[in-house]
């Protein structure tokens, strides 16, 4: 799988430049300064890297399992603010459960209203331990929130409420599933779980099963 992060290929844009601008200067201080930030943002290259790296591999750790749970909690408490989502995968339920998640997938599928998106950056951007991951796989764009450091990821596929009180769930630009206001009601019920004190909204254990949310 070939992942390019789009500010992966922005710092390594800059980089160019300013390596360009080094050979060129001969003002100290500008030099100073301009292997400053080649340094800031090699640093991110590498956490970037990670990131890369943790998306591209089936990751399974000792750590896995204090991972997930310490990544579900942080998520949880982030979207306690008033954002409209629901976790797509059945993992979220062994975790409610208590049970060994050692052999688990790092990844976790959750839906998320789209015209919030930009709320959630705003709000992670606050955090010390997680990050917005924009990225293209197979053409598409794809959002994902990263546990710094681990493995480990939320999948966020974008939906869209529309004017006849149904959802269009965008699981890529060729591949759009509307639901009506009727199947609203069995599939996207408002079900809440618990764990930690934490409330959180999870699809329906049926709809979790078929083709667009299994994973």
């Amino acid at each position: 799988m070939s992942i390019r992060i789009e500010e992966e290929i922005a710092i390594e844009e800059m980089l160019e430049e300013l390596n360009s601008k080094v050979a060129d200067e001969t003002s100290s201080v500008k030099l100073s300064r301009y292997k400053k930030l080649i340094l800031e943002l090699k640093k991110r290259q590498g956490e970037l890297e990670s990131f890369k790296n943790a998306v591209s591999a089936n990751f399974v750790g000792t750590d896995q399992t204090n991972n997930l749970i310490s990544m579900f909690n942080r998520v949880n408490l982030l979207l306690s603010g008033g954002f409209d989502y629901y976790y797509a995968s059945p993992i979220v339920d062994r975790i409610r459960d208590n049970e060994d998640l050692s052999s688990e997938r790092t990844s976790i599928n959750m839906l998320f209203n789209e015209k919030q998106l930009d709320k959630l950056i705003k709000t992670i951007d606050c955090t010390k331990s997680l990050d917005f991951i924009k990225y293209q796989k197979d053409g598409n764009d794809k959002y994902a929130i990263w546990y710094r450091a681990t493995p480990v990821t939320i999948n966020l596929i974008p939906f869209e409420r529309v004017k006849d009180k149904g959802v269009v769930v965008k699981k890529s630009r060729n591949e759009e599933i509307h639901y009506t206001e009727d199947q609203i009601g069995n599939l996207f019920s408002n079900r809440h779980g618990e764990y930690s004190n934490l409330e959180y909204r999870v699809l329906a254990k049926s709809i979790m099963q078929t083709k667009p949310f299994r994973g």
